[in-house]
């Protein structure tokens, strides 16, 4: 009865390593799509220069200087951290959706090209709908932290911000940072 007690205890713990083994996995290929997705719009981006990549840094050390300050201690967890640097990468995948002529031009934009820019934010958040959407992610609030960086990321905290014109804590904290 001990050998077979030893047996289901070491058959638990070989389930157990598969089990997290597959669940790390299954998050290193959504990183990977989702700094792919990200990757493509800085192909087609005159003025990113590893924008990406800088902006999940920076919002990383953002996030954790304002917890270690004492701001927002209770959404600014460790995971919520994690979430947030993999979500940065796509707060730019609406460019996809920008002309070539007005995302590559050189100079300045006319405002009627600026009103097309402005619209990477609404448009990414229906891509990221449409990909995330249906996604059994281990963590759910990853899609919503997704979605609102894609379209939160140029509101501002005085309100004159796009798409939104959100002010304040209106603003998602994800997308603030």
């Amino acid at each position: 009865d001990i050998k077979r007690s030893k047996d289901l205890e070491e058959r638990n713990k070989t389930l157990a390593s598969g089990i997290i083994a597959e669940k790390e996995q299954k998050i290193q290929n959504l990183n990977i799509i989702v700094r792919g997705m990200a990757s493509v719009i800085e192909t087609r981006d005159n003025d990113t220069g590893n924008h990406i990549q800088r902006t999940s840094e920076y919002v990383k050390m953002i996030a954790v200087h304002l917890r270690e300050t004492g701001h927002y201690t209770d959404e600014i967890t460790d995971v919520f951290i994690d979430m947030l640097e993999r979500a940065a990468p796509m707060h730019d995948i609406g460019k996809i959706a920008i002309p070539d002529s007005i995302l590559r031009k050189p100079g300045k934009l006319t405002p009627e090209e600026f009103d097309i820019i402005k619209t990477h934010t609404t448009e990414g958040e229906k891509m990221t709908r449409k990909i995330f959407g249906k996604l059994q992610l281990e963590r759910p609030e990853y899609r919503d932290i997704i979605t609102n960086v894609v379209i939160g990321h140029h509101e501002k905290w005085d309100g004159s911000g796009y798409p939104k014109s959100l002010a304040g804590e209106e603003i998602p904290l994800c997308a603030r940072i």
